[in-house]
């Protein structure tokens, strides 16, 4: 299935007429991939044991004003980073944790040399980051959630 964010991306120019739409629909994984311009890079950082098992999982919203395409970023244990990338119309975000896994503390904090960033409660990496992409050019922001878990 096609999704409406990766339709958007080739819309604009980047492939054309119904032949290459065609292909797109088969191959959207791998057509628009090099298209992404807007890129949020997400570590997360985990100190101590977490108490609950699983995954922790960040959601990246992005919209262009009319659409919203949303990624879901997975996170093992112990921590990591991944990249969320957005068709340079999709220039406003948020990123947020879904789920502690019970951290005693959590933390969230964002930096950009070209986007707007609002950061509401850096200490509760659930509510989410604001970045605002400037509509024009390739740009990055980066993301840092941590959580520390206290032994008991």
């Amino acid at each position: 299935m096609l999704n409406v964010a990766t339709q958007a991306c080739c819309d604009r120019g980047r492939f054309g007429g119904g032949v290459d739409r065609l292909r797109l629909a088969v191959r959207h994984d791998v057509a628009c991939v090099g298209a992404d311009r807007n890129v949020v890079s997400v570590t997360k950082v985990v100190n101590g044991t977490p108490r609950q098992a699983g995954n922790f999982e960040v959601v990246v919203q992005c919209t262009d004003g009319v659409t919203v395409s949303t990624q879901t970023l997975t996170f093992a244990p112990t921590g990591g980073t991944t990249q969320a990338g957005f068709p340079q119309a999709f220039t406003n975000c948020t990123v947020a944790e879904t789920q502690t896994r019970g951290a005693d503390a959590t933390s969230i904090q964002a930096t950009s040399p070209t986007a707007a960033i609002v950061v509401p409660n850096g200490n509760n990496a659930t509510v989410p980051v604001s970045i605002v992409f400037d509509p024009a050019g390739t740009q990055v922001a980066n993301v840092g959630i941590t959580n520390t878990f206290i032994p008991i």
